[in-house]
Parts: C-alpha cells; structure tokens; sequence
C-alpha cells in the first residue's frame, strides 16, 4: 500500500525522458512551424477550398495567401476566406478564440489541425461545444520532421453561422478516407 510520503516522493521526482525515438517530444517543442502533410492538406482543401493560411511562414505555407509570425494572423480579418490554420502549439488557445470571434463576426469558415488534448480548457469552453472535430488516427508524420508527433491530433472546423445566425457545427464526424495515411511513411 502507498502511504502519503510515498505520494509525496512519486510527485518530487523529475519526469523522464519519453520512450522511443531520442529527443521525439522535444523536436516538436523546439519548433513550432511543421508543414502540415499533403496527405492531411489536400482532402481538406478539396473539401473546403481554402483561400488563406492564417498560420504560415514562407517555408510552410500551402496557399499563395498566408499570414506570418510577422504579419500575425491573430491581429487581422480573416473576413471573407476560408481559411486553413496549423498553428503553433504552444498558443492553441489564442487561436481557437481567434477562429470563434472570426466566425461568429464574419462567417468565416477555419479548418484547424490540433493536438487531441480533450482534457484543456480550450475543448470544453470552445472546441466541443461549437466546432465539428475529426479525430485523425495514428500519429501524424509532420514534413521535416524525423518522427511521428508524439501526440494525437484532431482537424477542428469553425463552420460560421447559419442563416438564423446562430449555430456553429457542433457534431463529430468522420475523418474523411485518405488515399495514402500519413503514418505509413
């Protein structure tokens, strides 16, 4: 049986390192700008015919329109795009708010690839309750990188309003079939 000193030492040790591949949950700390892959990308942009990435660096950007850490797609108007957003992890929040306030002001569309982290915040005050969410399965092979995230990952979607002007999807639905799966690499 465990006693509270021995609960109290389990929490005073340091984590470790994780298993597997060295330094695979520390490549995806230190950078925060992966391109997302064709294979995740093009169904979408099929499906939604995006006109901006609002998350990009010249580097990684899928769309000939596209917002930088320098032009900060968090302080202008999406209004009148359909827009695409693999943003930086690191700020998932601010980015969620971003794309309800865009869609709840302008009706903009914003298809969003996230990590699955179901128990933040974020999911239950705005992702749940307003976005359809696709869980894509396995671990996403991000272009670049040397190894799978270590994270699952979901596609968000801020659908805008309705001609009532109220509803924002709320339903989960399946990832769409993906000719070639991005973990198989």
């Amino acid at each position: 049986m465990v006693g509270a000193t021995d609960l109290h030492q389990v929490r005073e040790r340091k984590p470790g390192r994780p298993k597997g591949p060295s330094g695979t949950a520390c490549q995806y700390h230190r950078r925060q700008d992966w391109r997302t892959p064709k294979s995740i990308f093009d169904p979408l942009n099929a499906e939604f015919g995006f006109s901006c990435d609002v998350a990009a660096s010249p580097q990684n950007a899928l769309l000939p329109i596209f917002f930088t850490s320098e032009t900060d797609g968090l302080k202008h108007s999406w209004k009148g795009h359909v827009c695409f957003c693999n943003p930086p992890f690191v700020h998932t929040a601010k980015w969620v708010r971003k794309a309800l306030a865009e869609t709840r002001e302008h009706a903009v569309i914003t298809v969003m690839i996230l990590p699955a982290r179901t128990g933040n915040k974020i999911w239950h005050e705005v992702i749940l309750p307003f976005c359809e969410v696709r869980f894509i399965p396995g671990r996403v092979h991000f272009d670049g990188a040397d190894y799978p995230a270590p994270f699952d990952l979901a596609v968000v979607i801020f659908r805008g309003k309705t001609e009532g002007g109220g509803h924002l999807s709320n339903q989960s639905t399946p990832t769409p079939h993906l000719e070639r799966s991005p973990w198989d690499d």
